[in-house]
């Protein structure tokens, strides 16, 4: 009956997806040819014809991006992001189809308005199903029952969002709980496994125990393994901080521990995406730049850069640019280690404090970003010798290093930045490295410009 209940809820995600994109498409032709001034013909077949490779492209990408899996876990956030990168691969896909195998043409402003069109009303009618799921299952509709078994710090992390009752999962018990370590408001269950699989007849069997107890969890799982319900094993693993991917070779099951998300073509995106944008953003701030080498050179002795060996992808060591903003290029702190700048540093000129409070100083690293030592995005570069001690000090501070530092970041648009907690900063970073995305990127560079340049630990 669940699997039905599932199967339903796919065919009203599919239908509502078919017909806002049939809708779109031919809202695109109404409006291109009897709205908008300067249509010629009626080409209705061609229209109808293009129709069906249209669907077919937009279902495709759609079902490639899980949108038609469970999405009880899936934000609203991501789910809209996949969206509009369904639509922008269908669209991409048919420009290319029609200028290889159709003679025909179709104008691109029919084709502008339906891409506009079916981004902004498959996001409409993605909220408003949705939300009627959401209601369907805060009222009772297609939940399902989950069984735990086992205890921990791990469980309970895993168990949080079910208190909300639209994500339709409802707890049956908790089973193999040792004294003390049972979750509150939870039924203990204290028949024998089998009874309890035949008798409750859980959906969901969540298996998570402590790493001292993986035999007791082997146990469990053999019991499990071939019974109707969903198995969710949860591994209590400390190592695993940018993520985990289970892959098969030669037969073996093999974990893969903090292995960074981004594929190749992620990275030749971001890649891509760094160049273009480094590249406009020397080209458009250049009198900027230009004066800010002018004020530096009247107002202080010195170069007008400043440079300093910094780390990066890889663990790749990299001559880092900024604008001079000390009275010397000397690094020193104080007795004479390296270390940070500090609140009222006596090293720092007039003009040197107003561009770092601004951050107009790490303007040059635009530089670094066009020839591919940093991103525009990523994990702010650090010293080498910090690097080592930080390394040696924080548990996880290398995963940074999984892909290339950046001018600004999560951490930095977060307020973790100067004289902030060094903790909160990696564990910034470490989410961004699992949880990147273009559109994070993007993102993230539009909070840098709302709140990212002026920041109240910045001198």
């Amino acid at each position: 009956m669940e699997h039905l209940k599932d199967y339903n809820y796919f065919l009203l995600r599919i239908t509502a997806d078919l017909l806002t994109v049939i809708a779109s498409w031919f809202l695109a032709y109404f409006l291109r040819f009897y709205v908008i001034p300067g249509g010629i013909g009626k080409p209705l077949e061609l229209f109808a014809r293009l129709a069906v490779i249209i669907i077919v492209l937009f279902i495709f990408f759609l079902n490639s991006n899980k949108l038609y899996s469970s999405m009880r876990y899936l934000t609203w956030v991501q789910e809209i992001t996949l969206v509009i990168l369904s639509a922008v691969f269908a669209v991409l896909s048919f420009v290319i189809i029609l200028y290889f195998f159709f003679p025909a043409r179709i104008s691109r402003l029919t084709i502008l308005l339906f891409g506009l069109s079916a981004v902004l009303f498959l996001v409409l009618e993605r909220v408003l199903v949705k939300n009627m799921l959401l209601w369907l299952r805060a009222k009772g509709w297609n939940n399902k029952r989950v069984l735990l078994i086992g205890f921990g710090e791990a469980l309970e992390k895993y168990i949080e969002p079910y208190n909300d009752p639209a994500l339709g999962m409802r707890v049956i018990g908790q089973f193999g709980v040792e004294k003390g370590d049972a979750l509150s408001g939870i039924t203990q269950l204290t028949a024998s496994l089998a009874e309890i699989l035949d008798t409750m007849r859980p959906d969901i069997v969540v298996v998570s125990y402590p790493e001292s107890h993986s035999v007791i969890s082997q146990k469990y799982i053999a019991q499990c393994y071939d019974r109707m319900a969903s198995l969710m094993v949860i591994l209590d693993f400390k190592f695993s901080m940018i993520g985990t991917n289970i892959i098969t070779q030669n037969g073996q099951h093999v974990l893969q521990v903090n292995h960074a998300t981004l594929t190749y073509f992620d990275r030749f995106t971001k890649r891509v995406f760094d160049t273009v944008f480094s590249l406009i953003g020397l080209i458009v701030l250049s009198p900027v730049l230009l004066l800010i080498g002018i004020l530096i050179k009247l107002t202080s002795r010195g170069p007008i850069f400043f440079h300093q060996k910094r780390v990066t992808e890889g663990d790749r060591i990299f001559e880092m640019y900024k604008f001079r903003t000390m009275k010397n290029s000397n690094t020193t702190v104080g007795n004479g280690t390296s270390g940070w700048t500090v609140k009222n540093d006596s090293r720092i000129t007039k003009l040197g404090k107003i561009l770092r409070k601004t951050s107009l100083d790490e303007l040059p690293q635009l530089m670094n970003v066009l020839i591919g030592d940093m991103s525009l995005i990523g994990p702010r570069p650090e010293r080498p010798e910090l690097v080592k001690d930080f390394c040696n000090e924080i548990a996880g501070y290398r995963l940074r290093h999984k892909v290339k530092t950046g001018m600004s970041g999560w951490a930095q648009v977060n307020g973790w930045r100067g004289n902030t907690s060094l903790t909160k900063r990696i564990e910034s970073d470490l989410f961004y490295i699992q949880n990147w995305s273009l559109l994070l990127d993007i993102k993230i560079i539009f909070l840098t410009f709302i709140k990212g340049f002026v920041n109240k630990n910045a001198y």
